[in-house]
């Protein structure tokens, strides 16, 4: 398996070489990927810089789910674009940039984010978010500590995130 900056997910042959599928997953490049999801263990997940990530079965060859990970807040502040009168969305920071699926409960998955949060979803329930654990804001000038790097227990309802800053969180997927 790889992702790729251009948005695809490809399925390759080791043997030969050879690339025997490609997901498009649409324009946003791609971050990072866990496999070996689902009950049958043919789950793979990749998330991208636009705030999604994609969930595809390698067997049928379909994109079984795209949770959204990063939503622009209501009444999102824009900007003036001065060189042709309109206005523009404000940037955010979005991408997911780690991705994974419970040992235990193979249906289960998380996303991790540029926006410090961490989203555990139940692909069962049609890729429904359970859980969003986010530390709390520590006063107005908080900044966002990303998460570069998430790990399931392979046994409890536990995730390991590390962040850019070097903090290592422990969060429980049943409570948040």
């Amino acid at each position: 398996l790889s992702a790729s900056a251009d948005g695809t997910l490809r399925v390759w042959a080791p043997k030969t070489g050879m690339n025997k599928h490609v997901f498009r997953t649409g324009e946003a490049g791609l971050t990072c990927l866990a496999n070996n999801g689902g009950s049958d263990g043919m789950l793979v997940m990749v998330g991208a810089e636009d705030g999604h990530a994609h969930v595809c079965h390698i067997g049928t060859k379909k994109v079984i789910a795209t949770l959204r990970h990063f939503e622009v807040p209501p009444n999102a502040p824009t900007t003036h674009n001065d060189d042709d009168d309109e206005e523009v969305e404000m940037e955010y920071p979005m991408s997911v940039e780690a991705v994974g699926f419970f040992p235990a409960q193979p249906n289960w998955c998380a996303t991790g984010g540029v926006d410090g949060k961490l989203k555990i979803w139940d692909l069962t329930m049609n890729g429904q978010c359970r859980q969003i654990c986010a530390p709390s804001s520590q006063g107005e000038n908080a900044t966002t500590d990303s998460i570069t790097r998430l790990r399931w227990h392979p046994t409890l309802p536990l995730i390991f995130t590390t962040t850019i800053s070097g903090k290592i969180r422990l969060w429980d997927a049943r409570t948040g």
